[in-house]
């Protein structure tokens, strides 16, 4: 688990990493209430962004479930390429 600002800017996020053995692993609501339970820790930050990010090709419904109520942006196998400009650019 860890948290960023990026370039001195008042906007953060935390980031939630799953390392998948094989891509087909699909990633549970756990990693979601991770980020949620580091959101909690992290009250410094203010409106952080959250990420879950996974090597895996998939989430499970429960991942998609929790992560759209409470605005937790997925990012998997397909995107992991992209993955730093994906959150430079929502952060600024």
């Amino acid at each position: 688990m860890s948290w960023a600002t990026a370039g001195g800017c008042s906007k953060s996020a935390i980031i939630q990493c799953k390392h998948r053995s094989q891509s087909d692993k699909s990633v549970s609501e756990e990693s979601c209430e991770e980020v949620l339970n580091a959101k909690s820790k992290y009250t410094e930050l203010k409106n952080p962004r959250l990420y879950v990010v996974s090597n895996s090709s998939k989430p499970t419904q429960g991942c998609k479930n929790i992560a759209s109520q409470n605005d937790i942006k997925l990012i998997f196998r397909d995107k992991l390429l992209n993955l730093g400009n994906i959150i430079s650019a929502e952060l600024n």
